[in-house]
């Protein structure tokens, strides 16, 4: 892949910049007497009350009533469901905020992710830390999809976000750790690299280098 001419860097958030921890969080849920077989297979194929409330239909307050409802536990509270819900956040390496610290010197950054309200809160108020500093402040706009009313791999986010952001395509590298929000970005001109376990690291600050 050619990544020469890149002057913006789109992250995903889940899997990308901070980990996710999807048994942790079922396990939680099974905890509270949560029937687990509502969750979807993989994390990134939401569907549901899961998908509503990333894509911004319903409120966290909603998300919590509906699995309240299908769990058949009126006794569960929005904070227990929401602590559960947030443990599938995992933490932010070291690296990857040392990494935004020199990217950010080089190229124009930005987050597009789907995520919900909940999770955003629970994020800007404990992940996305870093010696006490806000690290979402280093990026010049976050793009959510619970905000947006759109989601990946929906053509029309990626338009947004260029349009918005008022950035070339073809100037513009797109991470993710799901193939199919890649093919999305593509489709509209925007370079992409599929990345898991923060591997994009390296290969970024490599980019970084080039004179």
């Amino acid at each position: 892949m050619d990544f020469n001419n890149i002057k913006n860097i789109i992250f995903d958030l889940g899997g990308v910049i901070c980990d996710l921890l999807p048994e942790k969080c079922l396990s939680q849920f099974k905890g509270l007497g949560c029937d687990v077989e509502i969750f979807p297979q993989q994390y990134s194929q939401f569907s549901g009350l899961f998908q509503q409330i990333d894509r911004g239909t319903i409120s966290g307050h909603d998300f919590c009533e509906g699995m309240r409802i299908k769990n058949n536990a009126p006794q569960l509270t929005d904070r227990q469901i929401c602590d559960a819900w947030n443990s599938l956040i995992g933490p932010v390496a070291d690296n990857r905020f040392e990494a935004f610290k020199t990217l950010r010197k080089h190229f124009n950054l930005y987050i597009l992710s789907n995520t919900n309200e909940i999770h955003w809160k629970y994020v800007t108020e404990n992940t996305l830390i870093y010696r006490g500093e806000n690290a979402s402040t280093w990026f010049k706009k976050i793009f959510l999809s619970y905000e947006l009313h759109l989601e990946k791999p929906e053509i029309e986010i990626y338009q947004t976000v260029v349009d918005t952001a008022q950035i070339k395509p073809e100037e513009t590298l797109f991470i993710d750790d799901n193939l199919i929000n890649l093919k999305g970005a593509e489709q509209i001109g925007i370079k992409t690299l599929l990345s898991t376990n923060g591997d994009w690291v390296d290969k970024l600050l490599g980019i970084a280098k080039q004179p």
